[in-house]
């Protein structure tokens, strides 16, 4: 069984699922998962910490976001590889100011615990982690069960 090189793979359009999707779908994962703690924040009068842990997770989904839009354009072929390498840098800067301007503004506003956003911004990078290598693995398998 002879298989493209992963660079053919990754270059195909449709190789790999859309980007965009995988983050919303985690997204709605850590959503739910972290609607308990937010919960029982609250129930314990603890506001800030449920504050910290919603920013954390909406800093997170958009974060991903940024990155998924422009590595979305690139397998799509409707932004060459060349141009993802000269603007990369630049987007890659603009997701940490995203997190480090919203985070530096957060530890000024009163009421949203700091830890709680670190925890929940940590916790999104970790599900999200997670649903984006289990996504392309499936992709990846459903891919060498057609070729066999």
């Amino acid at each position: 069984m002879r298989t493209a090189p992963p660079s053919v793979i990754m270059m195909s359009s449709g190789a790999l699922p859309s980007l965009r999707g995988l983050v919303t779908r985690s997204a709605l994962l850590g959503g739910a998962a972290l609607l308990p703690a937010v919960g029982l924040c609250i129930a314990v009068e603890r506001l800030d910490i449920a504050r910290g842990l919603a920013v954390g997770l909406i800093l997170g989904v958009l974060n991903s976001l940024l990155l998924a839009q422009h590595l979305d354009r690139m397998i799509s072929g409707a932004t060459g590889v060349d141009r993802l390498r000269r603007s990369f840098r630049t987007n890659r800067n603009l997701r940490f100011a995203l997190v480090l301007g919203c985070s530096a503004m957060a530890t000024q506003a009163r009421g949203i615990h700091m830890v709680g956003l670190v925890v929940g911004l940590a916790f999104f990078f970790a599900l999200s982690t997670v649903v984006y290598c289990r996504g392309v693995l499936r992709r990846w398998q459903r891919e060498e069960g057609q070729a066999a």
